[in-house]
């Protein structure tokens, strides 16, 4: 009785092991798939317009940078809502307008257009701070791919 109790335990946990190990799928783990960043994210205010794929405004927008892209996600975690290729960027502006609100002008080339996506800091204690620092975490990694190592030192 023993052995017959110990022997369907051993069944139990073979059949468990391969049905595990036969759910799993061939590929790489999704954490493993994703680019590393090379800074922390930095606040790009709140999402106005310009991404191809977001129609809609975002409230809270943070990006990461990777060793090619501007990675631009909801909230300081959050999805994913466009990427923009660190070499195509030709233009950084930020304005403030009459209600002490900064307005974060983004510009690049895509392969068919220039583009233009729009982020508002409109914080009354810390939009001007807020925007200056985006705007030179931006122009810190706008550089090509090549002399990423040279933003890192600067």
């Amino acid at each position: 009785m023993a052995y017959a109790a110990l022997a369907f335990f051993a069944f139990v946990v073979v059949v468990v092991f391969f049905l595990g190990r036969a759910g799993k799928s061939s590929g790489p783990e999704p954490e493993q798939a994703q680019e590393p960043e090379l800074t922390e994210r930095f606040l790009l205010g709140r999402y106005l317009q310009g991404i191809p794929g977001q129609q809609d405004p975002v409230a809270v927008v943070s990006c990461a940078v990777t060793g090619n892209d501007f990675v631009v996600c909801k909230g300081t975690v959050g999805d994913e809502i466009g990427r923009i290729a660190r070499h195509t960027v030709t233009g950084i502006d930020l304005s403030k307008d009459a209600n002490s609100a900064y307005c974060l002008a983004l510009c690049w080339d895509d392969s068919a257009e220039t583009r233009k996506a729009m982020f508002l800091f409109d914080d009354k204690r810390a939009a001007e701070s807020m925007a200056h620092a985006a705007l030179e975490s931006l122009r810190k990694w706008q550089c090509p791919v090549q002399d990423q190592a040279a933003a890192a030192n600067a």
